[in-house]
Protein backbone atom coordinates (compact mmCIF):
# COMPACT_ATOMS: atom_id res chain seq x y z
CA UNK A 1 0.00 0.00 0.00
CA UNK A 2 1.36 3.42 -0.93
CA UNK A 3 1.26 6.43 1.38
CA UNK A 4 -1.34 7.93 -0.96
CA UNK A 5 -3.53 4.81 -0.63
CA UNK A 6 -3.17 4.96 3.14
CA UNK A 7 -4.15 8.65 3.11
CA UNK A 8 -7.29 7.90 1.10
CA UNK A 9 -8.23 5.03 3.43
CA UNK A 10 -7.87 7.29 6.48
CA UNK A 11 -9.89 10.06 4.83
CA UNK A 12 -12.68 7.63 3.90
CA UNK A 13 -12.74 6.11 7.39
CA UNK A 14 -12.97 9.56 8.99
CA UNK A 15 -15.90 10.41 6.75
CA UNK A 16 -17.74 7.17 7.53
CA UNK A 17 -17.14 7.61 11.26
CA UNK A 18 -18.19 11.26 11.28
CA UNK A 19 -14.76 12.54 12.31
CA UNK A 20 -13.37 15.91 11.30
CA UNK A 21 -9.84 16.10 9.98
CA UNK A 22 -7.29 18.42 8.49
CA UNK A 23 -4.76 17.19 5.97
CA UNK A 24 -2.01 19.32 4.47
CA UNK A 25 -2.18 18.73 0.73
CA UNK A 26 0.91 20.77 -0.14
CA UNK A 27 3.44 20.74 2.69
CA UNK A 28 5.76 23.17 0.90
CA UNK A 29 3.79 26.06 2.41
CA UNK A 30 3.35 24.53 5.84
CA UNK A 31 5.62 24.47 8.87
CA UNK A 32 8.32 21.82 8.42
CA UNK A 33 7.59 18.58 10.19
CA UNK A 34 3.91 19.21 10.96
CA UNK A 35 1.99 15.90 10.96
CA UNK A 36 0.02 14.87 7.89
CA UNK A 37 -3.30 14.51 9.72
CA UNK A 38 -5.00 16.28 12.59
CA UNK A 39 -8.16 14.33 13.40
CA UNK A 40 -10.74 15.22 16.01
CA UNK A 41 -13.97 13.99 17.51
CA UNK A 42 -14.15 13.23 21.23
CA UNK A 43 -10.46 14.20 21.38
CA UNK A 44 -7.67 15.22 19.00
CA UNK A 45 -4.86 13.17 17.49
CA UNK A 46 -1.93 14.05 15.25
CA UNK A 47 -0.70 11.39 12.82
CA UNK A 48 2.20 11.23 10.39
CA UNK A 49 1.76 8.79 7.50
CA UNK A 50 4.67 6.75 6.20
CA UNK A 51 5.15 3.75 3.97
CA UNK A 52 6.33 0.54 5.60
CA UNK A 53 9.95 1.54 5.01
CA UNK A 54 9.48 5.33 5.15
CA UNK A 55 11.61 7.25 7.63
CA UNK A 56 10.75 10.32 9.64
CA UNK A 57 12.82 13.41 8.95
CA UNK A 58 14.68 14.95 11.87
CA UNK A 59 12.15 17.80 11.86
CA UNK A 60 9.19 15.38 11.91
CA UNK A 61 10.76 13.62 14.89
CA UNK A 62 11.28 16.95 16.68
CA UNK A 63 7.72 18.11 16.06
CA UNK A 64 6.38 14.74 17.22
CA UNK A 65 8.43 14.89 20.42
CA UNK A 66 7.28 18.47 21.00
CA UNK A 67 3.62 17.49 20.58
CA UNK A 68 4.06 14.54 22.95
CA UNK A 69 5.77 16.79 25.52
CA UNK A 70 2.77 19.13 25.30
CA UNK A 71 0.45 16.22 26.12
CA UNK A 72 -0.81 15.65 22.58
CA UNK A 73 -1.50 12.25 21.02
CA UNK A 74 1.04 11.96 18.18
CA UNK A 75 2.14 8.82 16.34
CA UNK A 76 3.13 7.41 12.97
CA UNK A 77 0.71 5.30 10.93
CA UNK A 78 1.95 2.83 8.32
CA UNK A 79 0.12 0.50 5.92
CA UNK A 80 0.50 -2.42 8.33
CA UNK A 81 -1.42 -0.36 10.92
CA UNK A 82 -4.32 -0.26 8.47
CA UNK A 83 -4.04 -3.97 7.68
CA UNK A 84 -4.06 -5.04 11.35
CA UNK A 85 -6.87 -2.67 12.38
CA UNK A 86 -4.85 -0.31 14.59
CA UNK A 87 -5.90 2.77 12.62
CA UNK A 88 -9.57 1.87 12.54
CA UNK A 89 -9.53 1.16 16.28
CA UNK A 90 -7.88 4.49 17.07
CA UNK A 91 -10.37 6.34 14.85
CA UNK A 92 -13.29 4.50 16.43
CA UNK A 93 -12.09 5.68 19.86
CA UNK A 94 -12.36 9.29 18.64
CA UNK A 95 -16.03 9.07 17.72
CA UNK A 96 -18.06 11.46 19.88
CA UNK A 97 -20.45 9.88 22.35
CA UNK A 98 -24.15 10.66 22.32
CA UNK A 99 -26.11 11.38 25.50
CA UNK A 100 -26.86 7.68 25.87
CA UNK A 101 -23.15 6.89 25.77
CA UNK A 102 -23.24 5.42 22.28
CA UNK A 103 -21.01 6.60 19.47
CA UNK A 104 -22.51 9.32 17.29
CA UNK A 105 -23.26 8.46 13.67
CA UNK A 106 -21.91 11.63 12.11
CA UNK A 107 -20.32 14.98 12.72
CA UNK A 108 -22.52 18.09 12.55
CA UNK A 109 -19.72 19.91 10.72
CA UNK A 110 -19.66 17.44 7.85
CA UNK A 111 -23.35 17.72 7.03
Amino acid sequence: MTESDLRENVRAACKVMGLEYYFTYDSRRSPLGFPDFTIWGASVIFRELKTSKGRLTDRQKAVGQSLLAAGADWAVWRPEDWANGVIQSQLQALRPRTRAGERASGSPLSR
